[in-house]
């Protein structure tokens, strides 16, 4: 009995927490876009390593 409590409790704990963190992971996109000038600066160099 221990067991099967200790599996449900984690089953239901990582359904909620990782649709949680699929929702933070979504919403953080949203405020890089509005640092689209920034962002391309700094893609920049990346870029350039790629090509190298």
């Amino acid at each position: 009995m221990s067991l099967r409590y200790e599996r449900g409790r984690g089953d239901d704990r990582q359904g909620p927490d990782y649709q949680e963190q699929q929702l933070e992971q979504q919403q953080l996109p949203p405020p890089q876009v509005v640092e689209a000038p920034g962002a391309t600066v700094t893609v920049s160099p990346p870029v350039a390593v790629v090509p190298i």
